[in-house]
């Protein structure tokens, strides 16, 4: 019998636009089966590159940040 793969991805739950810049904010679980283990990173978009702008160990840490305006996408 074959193991499934416990690997997590990257999910995008946001798209924010602050000023003339854009954000994308994305998902990926520590744990794939512990909610809590999760890390939050803010990408900037500038001219179709991505950089890492901040990353949050919780969604708690990214409601108080300049990014929690973000509208997320379900």
């Amino acid at each position: 019998m074959m193991d499934s793969n416990n690997s997590t991805k990257e999910e995008m739950v946001s798209v924010l636009k602050k000023g003339d810049k854009f954000y994308e904010i994305t998902t990926q679980r520590k744990d794939p089966k512990n909610f809590e283990k999760t890390m939050i990173t803010v990408y900037e978009i500038f001219q179709g590159q991505k950089r890492i702008i901040e990353e949050y160990d919780t969604i708690y840490e990214l409601a108080g940040s300049p990014y929690k305006d973000a509208i997320f996408i379900n």
